[in-house]
């Protein structure tokens, strides 16, 4: 699975691992991340099984949003290109918080992505080692 953002990691990989993350659903175990000047690729490992490859690009603008999903019998590619509605829906589940006080989205699943970042980075900082998300998750 691959999913293509832009920009930096720091910044923008959350939009990449957000919709795999919806797919695959929490049980992230590792994270590598590589880095060359003008592009970053995250390599995931989720207990499922399933590998992820995300590619940062920082001028990937055109790139932005790309999705392909390969499986044992199958594969699908796509482009999440519509920005503004998600961003609106976004905005729209943020709204229904505040005003039900209930959240969109379990808070160990934002603990969860939140790792994945920052396990990320210290990869990066760390000549591109593997990264268990559980010791990242141990700090916080």
């Amino acid at each position: 699975m691959s999913f293509v953002t832009a920009k930096q990691w720091e910044r923008y990989g959350i939009h990449a691992l957000e919709p795999a993350f919806v797919l695959l659903g929490p049980g992230f175990l590792s994270i590598r991340l590589e880095s060359r000047p003008g592009i970053e690729v995250a390599h995931l490992v989720h207990r499922g099984g399933a590998q992820l490859t995300l590619p940062v690009i920082s001028a990937g603008g055109a790139t932005f949003g790309a999705v392909h999903v390969c499986g044992t019998v199958d594969q699908a590619h796509f482009r999440l290109a519509d920005t503004y509605t998600a961003f609106r829906h976004q905005l729209l589940r943020y709204i229904d918080f505040v005003r039900s006080g209930r959240p969109p989205h379990p808070f160990q699943d934002t603990v969860e992505l939140m790792a994945i970042i920052i396990a990320g980075i210290r990869s990066r900082h760390e000549g591109s080692r593997c990264v268990e998300i559980e010791e990242i998750k141990d700090l916080l």
